[in-house]
């Protein structure tokens, strides 16, 4: 596995980020502000996911990995990351991503993401250090084990693990324990508070609330628990502080004072707290340096190393598909005959990684799968990484010995073809109308260039098609997203998008429209699992289909760009091979 570390286009400051990426702070502040609207705690969340960040090993976005093996997120103190946050941060690094390219990394967008959230909860703004690399593999548990435990009730040691960190005054402890204004916390947290609550009301309080229910979730704050002030301070000076950890910094001499200066002086603390936000994310590296990548993906490494898998016991080992957004259409819509006029637009780079693919199996392993095998598993393992449903694959299929005849390439659906069209055609391959609608949602990662959807730019008739026929005036060459909201995640928002008509091709927004398939697209709309289930059954479906040629004949060809030499046919793609001449 080659690894490539570049910090090529990444800046160094607010003010290269702007020239870099102008809309980088209007995207953060548009979805994290959005976010909160649905769900005020995703504040809480984002607040400790940069904490537990940046804490064990510096900011490097190490937290969001979800690799294979050991993450940080299966360790102790992270076990219970919000994973709608997590999500919040991958969803903001698609957008801007998709704005201004892969310009900015992981670990930016969380720091901005965190501040915006502080900020819109009411809390200060502060400076955020930009131009800070992802890292290449997680913390390891020794580090990430050194995050300060709720249950700590020495100052002292929490003192130790900050300075630990670069921080270390007493007032960087005090204040950053101040996030816990918005916090939230399980009973299992401050169970050592409730075990023995004695004659403490509060406690008591505590304890009888999660004795009914003990996956009850407890404000930190019980004074004003979902704004960014000084309540968490005023709480704590009535010794009414959920953690142990909390109570102790009230009946510790050194930051005793601390807590009662910010509990009477909210700008003190916001000073304050602005302060050691700034400190927090420039927390020494590990390794020393800015040293790692800018991911396409928050939650695995840019690495394009070969990945073995045994599926349905055959041996596949195939290049890990981290750009599953670019060639991921590419992938759902090959067909073999790429001369004829409706495959003039398939992706070349999405060709040729079936070919180098088909060459590492069979470097691996002999020739033992075919290219249609291969295509079918990667187009698989790419709708999975991409964020969509596992896809049942029957494995076994033959290469054609010829290209399909132009007439059957002509049956493909074209982008302006009305339902019934649609309808009809899909029928012909034993395809009915759920099957249609599930796997035009193909289309939510789907990109096509003006001319796919000219008769819809030709004469628009509303804002969504009058914007289309600017941007494609400008460039004819553009490519267009056909999902507008999330369009690098295979989810179920291109059905939204059809719904606010706001579909891109024809062939799209027809499904809206028409009775027969509009209550498809709103049930998928409103129900992703629903989707997700009906778009894996008809790909399955749609691999069992029965070759034109019969299922008797073909090859396992040993390029899948050219028949195999005359006269040599591989002829099973099964555990024997046969060769005839």
């Amino acid at each position: 596995m080659l690894v490539v570390v570049l910090a090529v286009g990444v800046f160094s400051s607010p003010a290269a980020a702007a020239a870099s990426c102008p809309q980088l702070e209007g995207i953060v502040r548009t979805e994290v502000r959005a976010a909160l609207q649905r769900e005020i705690a995703l504040a809480a969340g984002l607040l400790r996911i940069f904490f537990h960040d940046c804490f064990p090993q510096g900011c490097d976005a190490s937290v969001l990995l979800k690799t294979s093996g050991k993450t940080e997120q299966t360790m102790g103190p992270n076990t219970t990351l919000q994973p709608r946050a997590l999500q919040l941060i991958e969803d903001i690094r698609a957008k801007v991503h998709a704005a201004c390219g892969a310009t900015v990394s992981c670990t930016d967008i969380t720091a901005l993401a965190t501040r915006e959230a502080v900020v819109a909860s009411g809390g200060p703004t502060y400076a955020v250090s930009l131009g800070q690399l992802d890292s290449l593999a997680p913390a390891s548990a020794t580090d990430v084990n050194a995050l300060p435990s709720p249950f700590t009730a020495s100052v002292a040691q929490l003192l130790r693990a900050f300075r630990g960190r670069g921080l270390a005054d007493a007032a960087d402890l005090v204040a950053l324990s101040g996030a816990h204004t918005i916090g939230r916390a399980i009973c299992g947290f401050f169970q050592d508070r409730t075990a023995n609550p004695g004659n403490d009301a509060f406690v008591r309080k505590l304890k009888a609330d999660c004795d009914t229910d003990p996956n009850r979730v407890q404000q930190l704050d019980v004074v004003t628990p979902d704004a960014f002030d000084n309540g968490y301070y005023r709480a704590l000076n009535a010794s009414q502080g959920v953690f142990t950890s909390d109570m102790a910094l009230l009946r510790d001499p050194t930051t005793a004072p601390i807590v009662r200066q910010f509990a009477l002086s909210k700008d003190a603390f916001f000073a304050q707290f602005a302060k050691s936000m700034a400190k927090l994310g420039s927390v020494p590296r590990k390794p020393a340096g800015n040293v790692g990548e800018i991911r396409r993906s928050c939650f695995r490494t840019n690495a394009g190393g070969e990945t073995l898998l045994l599926h349905g016991g055959v041996c596949l080992s195939f290049f890990d598909l981290t750009d599953h957004c670019s060639l991921l259409s590419a992938l759902l819509s090959y067909m073999s005959e790429r001369s004829m006029a409706q495959n003039q637009g398939l992706q070349q780079s999405a060709l040729q990684l079936i070919e180098s693919i088909r060459d590492a199996v069979h470097r691996r392993c002999g020739a033992t799968v075919s290219c249609a095998d291969i295509l079918a598993v990667a187009t698989a393992h790419a709708v999975n990484q991409a964020g969509g449903p596992v896809i049942p694959i029957a494995l076994g299929r033959r290469d054609s010995l010829e290209p399909a005849p132009g007439w059957a390439v002509a049956t493909l659906p074209r982008p302006d073809a009305d339902v019934t069209t649609l309808i009809n055609a899909f029928g012909s391959k034993g395809l009915g109308g759920v099957d249609l609608v599930a796997l035009s949602g193909a289309h939510t990662v789907g990109k096509a260039r003006c001319s796919a959807f000219a008769d819809r730019t030709r004469s628009p008739n509303d804002a969504f098609t009058t914007g289309l026929a600017q941007a494609c005036a400008t460039d004819a060459n553009r490519l267009q997203e056909l999902d507008v909201i999330s369009p690098e995640r295979f989810d179920n928002a291109y059905f939204v998008d059809l719904r606010n008509r706001q579909g891109v091709l024809t062939s799209d927004q027809g499904l809206a429209n028409d009775g027969r398939t509009s209550w498809l697209v709103n049930g998928f709309a409103d129900n992703q699992a629903w989707f997700f289930g009906q778009f894996a059954a008809s790909m399955e479906k749609m691999s069992k289909l029965t070759p034109a040629s019969g299922s008797g004949g073909g090859e396992i060809r040993r390029n899948c760009f050219s028949r195999n030499s005359p006269g040599i046919i591989i002829q099973h793609a099964t555990d024997d091979l046969h060769a005839s001449a």
